[in-house]
């Protein structure tokens, strides 16, 4: 990719603030994909972003930002799965999944060729499929709560989502291909 690493050298104080707050979308996307909970990726990333903020004053990131984040974030998530007891990934894990993570996404604050062709595609998705997936995946309501505000049956429901995701993710595969052999 031609995303350049975004890195912290000969910049003063608030030139990393805004670093920093750049690079909080590619956080939450590295959060919320070692999480896989919309909602604790949300509470890490907002408390990576004031410890990030906090050690900015005393001493502040030298190379790469990015990776300086991800760093916080990942042991606030350590910290956060220790205290309910399941941590469900161990140190190796966590760096594989940065690894993949930033194979598929450069690890830029730049939208990754991903999020791209996904949006893409949603744009051909019937708008009563997309209206679905917004409610399922913005709202997060239960099966049955879903079936009921759109007027169909939970096996419709169910069936009409498997669908719809799998139309994605062909979609996105046939936008990406050339990255997945490039």
């Amino acid at each position: 990719m031609n995303n350049p690493v975004q890195t912290t050298d000969g910049l003063g104080e608030s030139a990393i603030s805004a670093l920093i707050a750049a690079q909080q979308a590619a956080l939450f996307r590295f959060v919320l994909f070692i999480s896989q909970d919309p909602s604790l990726a949300e509470d890490i990333t907002q408390e990576t972003l004031i410890i990030a903020l906090d050690k900015l004053h005393r001493q502040g990131p030298e190379g790469d930002i990015g990776k300086w984040l991800r760093g916080i974030a990942r042991n606030v998530f350590r910290r956060q799965k220790a205290k309910s007891r399941l941590l469900l990934m161990d140190e190796e894990t966590l760096e594989m999944a940065e690894e993949f993570y930033l194979k598929r996404t450069g690890g830029t604050a730049e939208e990754s060729p991903y999020m791209t062709a996904l949006k893409k595609c949603l744009q051909l998705v019937d708008n009563k499929d997309r209206e679905m997936l917004e409610l399922r995946y913005t709202q997060n309501p239960g099966r049955e709560a879903l079936s009921q505000t759109l007027g169909i049956s939970v096996p419709a429901l169910e069936s009409r989502m498997k669908r719809t995701k799998n139309q994605l993710k062909k979609c996105v595969e046939k936008r990406t291909a050339s990255l997945n052999h490039g």
